[in-house]
């Protein structure tokens, strides 16, 4: 099995996260992915804005859900796709 089905079949969702912030190494991975991924006639109509301040995280939250909720599960690391 090629590795792109494999990795589709094994996905999962992950809703309890770590404090934990992810390497800029890391992210800076996962974004250049976002920007090479296919898109029509290669119009490339997205923008993606990461959103790592846990004070923004929270108002987000509470602008999205209410305040004591969180409709991120208290993500650390939040990737914003614009189109």
């Amino acid at each position: 099995m090629n590795n792109i089905l494999q990795s589709l079949l094994s996905r999962r969702s992950v809703r309890n996260f770590t404090d934990r912030q992810i390497q800029d190494e890391e992210l800076d991975l996962i974004l250049q992915a976002a920007i090479l991924a296919p898109n029509g006639r290669n119009q490339e109509p997205w923008h993606f804005t990461a959103l790592q301040d846990a004070k923004k995280l929270r108002k987000l939250d509470e602008l999205v859900v209410g305040k004591g909720a969180s409709f991120f599960y208290y993500a650390p690391t939040l990737i914003l796709v614009f189109s």
